[in-house]
Order: C-alpha cells, then sequence, then structure tokens
C-alpha cells in the first residue's frame, strides 16, 4: 500500500499501472473472482483511507478507478461503494 506514500511519482504511477493491468488480465472471464481483486478486497477499507489522502488529482481520479472494481467485489451491505468511486474516476473504461 505505497501507492498513497510514494513521493515518486513516476514510481507511483508505474506502481498503479501494474495493479491495474494484473486486474485487467484476470478479469477476462468472471467464473470467479479473480486472485488479484480477492487479494486487494483484503486491503479495502485502507484503499478507500489512500484514496481521501491523495492529492495529486490526476492520480487520485485513477486510483478512484481501481477503488471502484475491488469495490465491486469488497464494500460490505450492498453499499454504493463501486458507483461512488467509479464517479469520482475519469469516468472511461480502468485503463
Amino acid at each position: 500500500m505505497l501507492l498513497g506514500h510514494c513521493a515518486d511519482s513516476a514510481k507511483r504511477d508505474s506502481a498503479l499501472d501494474e495493479i491495474v493491468k494484473e486486474v485487467q488480465a484476470e478479469t477476462t472471464s468472471l467464473t470467479t473472482v479473480p486472485k488479484p481483486l480477492k487479494f486487494l478486497s483484503k486491503h479495502y477499507a485502507r484503499i478507500c483511507e489512500l484514496y481521501e489522502q491523495i492529492n495529486d488529482a490526476a492520480f487520485k481520479s485513477r486510483f478512484a478507478e481501481l477503488a471502484s472494481i475491488i469495490g465491486m467485489v469488497a464494500s460490505e451491505n450492498e453499499a454504493p461503494d463501486a458507483l461512488k468511486y467509479c464517479l469520482l474516476g475519469t469516468r472511461r473504461n480502468l485503463k
């Protein structure tokens, strides 16, 4: 969860890109919950906390897209977290 604490924006962006790539690669077939989403769903509360701490608007928007995808798997009691983060994101496909 170093994404929120990384001062080097190039490293931070690269880390986010790698996470997104892993999620995309595993979500081509949704017969089961993909392993990256299972792993990240355990950290969903922390991901939401990190989102609130991000100051860079462009990165925050991209991070919101990832939080939205994770929120579909991890949010409890059918909370509309996935929609919330989707609307806070760039409102395009996760890329």
